[in-house]
């Protein structure tokens, strides 16, 4: 048997987290499991990444890229209503932290996407039905909605059948690298973090924030897992290489593909992510399709509310992002009367000394930014 090109390259990783990816059961049906939250227990949405808190301080690639702006999410073409930060069910956010804790030195999560509005789930939805009926215009208006659902859930007002993403217990997400020097760094702010919220120093923490978002938009390598996260088709099955190698040996570079799939798959699972049959990034937790995954006869997420205080948390990215935004463009062309103004307002001088102080454009990332998913151009839908 090859050896494994992961394992020649991390040290000590734990052999279960590289076990093959069995075959994973359709979920057919799952809409149709019954919903039984404990409104007393079920837990709330809670905001992860970029000024969450050092606890739920994963990168979230929602908040960056050239083409985002204030209203657009979802990559260039943008999608009305998008989101700049990322929510998720604050159990599902500690399952993360667990999961991310079995990945090797230096590995962590990137997030793209969790919690999803119906109308971000409507236009989503849309955007690849009309793809996919300009590339397969003899299908049927079934069938056309039938391939859409296998990558983008149907929306729904329906209480009992919210879109996976809805619940807030859906995840899409894979796993990037940092080099060693940028590692020490980046662990070194998360414990300064730690004892500055103690002291409740905002001013240094907004600064260590940004300084270690940007390093990693700056230096995080994604692992290589075949293909990009919100690429549709066959390829996009977490077990895809799985089944190929059954059918021919592998090349170098699939293989390390395959392992980095296990490596996604094994640490997620072994903290209760349920896994999506058509797509290696998403995993389910407690909503009506990990439910069906596991089989189960209820779900104990139904849709998820985007509170008042989450509201204002997302206003507060987008200002921020926006502030950033005009700052370094202020500081590269020295327009110092800008700058004046900038500082003259509420945090204004926070941003323009941070902005000052980080290399780099911090709008923009060397991750893949959050794409609205779509279908394969190569493959024709029979």
């Amino acid at each position: 048997m090859k050896e494994s090109l992961i394992d020649s390259k991390i040290n000590g990783i734990s052999r279960e987290l590289l076990e093959p990816i069995p075959d994973i059961p359709s979920v057919k049906g799952w809409q149709q499991i019954e919903i039984i939250e404990d409104k007393e227990h079920t837990d709330n949405l809670v905001p992860v990444g970029l000024f969450s808190g050092n606890e739920f301080g994963f990168f979230t690639a929602s908040a960056y890229g050239p083409d985002i702006d204030n209203h657009l999410c979802y990559g260039s073409e943008g999608i009305p209503g998008g989101l700049t930060g990322c929510y998720m069910r604050g159990n599902v956010a500690q399952k993360l932290i667990q999961a991310e804790k079995l990945l090797p030195v230096g590995y962590h999560f990137v997030i793209y996407d969790a919690w999803r509005s119906r109308d971000i789930q409507e236009a989503l939805y849309k955007q690849y039905y009309e793809k996919l009926k300009i590339q397969n215009p003899g299908l049927s208006d079934e069938k056309l909605a039938q391939e859409t659902q296998k990558f983008v859930s149907l929306p729904s007002i329906d209480p009992k059948k919210p879109s996976t993403h809805n619940t807030g217990g859906a995840i899409d997400l894979t796993i990037f690298s940092l080099p060693a020097e940028v590692e020490i760094r980046v662990a070194e702010i998360k414990d300064q973090i730690a004892q500055l919220d103690e002291a409740n120093d905002f001013a240094k923490i907004y600064e260590l924030e940004i300084e270690r978002h940007n390093l990693i938009a700056q230096n995080a390598t994604e692992l290589n897992f075949g293909t990009v996260f919100d690429k549709a088709g066959d390829i996009a099955a977490p077990d895809y290489y799985e089944k190929l190698s059954l059918k021919r040996d592998l090349t170098p570079k699939e293989i390390e593909a395959r392992d980095n799939r296990r490596l996604l798959y094994n640490a997620m699972t072994k903290v209760g992510g349920l896994p999506y049959p058509d797509e290696y990034w998403h995993f389910n937790f407690d909503n009506q399709m990990a439910a069906v995954s596991a089989g189960k006869s209820q779900a104990r997420y139904g849709a998820a509310e985007f509170t008042p205080e989450l509201v204002k948390h997302e206003d507060m990215l987008k200002g921020n992002r926006a502030g950033l935004k005009v700052v370094r463009k202020a500081v590269d062309t020295h327009d110092f009367r800008a700058l004046k103004i900038i500082e003259s307002v509420p945090l204004g001088g926070l941003v323009t000394l941070t902005t000052k102080n980080v290399e780099g454009d911090i709008t923009e990332t060397s991750l893949p930014q959050i794409e609205a998913i779509s279908p394969d151009e190569t493959e024709k839908v029979a």
